[in-house]
């Protein structure tokens, strides 16, 4: 018994596995936001860059981004509320510009 017995030669016989080429540049800059969920293979895949990304990874991007949606939310309503509180200032002072402008007018036919 030799031990030439034991080895599989793959000379000439065709691969059942290709191998294509990828743009890891693109897939590090991809911000996963165009995904398809395989539900039977419990996948979540990338239909930008083709990337499978992790589970828990793309549930942690999605949770920092509600979370950043959230906090501009807040942020946009408390500036909404200044921003009335100085509307209603300038209706106001423009209500008494108003009001001095035909007091003085009056005073001015007076003279």
């Amino acid at each position: 018994m030799s031990g030439d017995e034991n080895i599989v030669s793959f000379n000439g016989a065709r691969s059942s596995v290709q191998v294509e080429e990828t743009n890891y540049e693109q897939k590090r800059r991809c911000a996963h936001r165009n995904l398809t969920l395989l539900e039977a293979r419990r996948m979540v895949c990338c239909n930008d860059c083709g990337l499978t990304v992790d589970g828990f990874d793309w549930l942690m991007m999605y949770h920092k981004g509600e979370i950043t949606l959230r906090n501009n939310s807040k942020h946009l309503q408390q500036e909404r509320e200044h921003l009335f509180k100085q509307v209603e200032e300038l209706k106001r002072e423009r209500k008494n510009l108003k009001a001095a402008i035909r007091r003085n007018k009056a005073n001015a036919s007076k003279l």
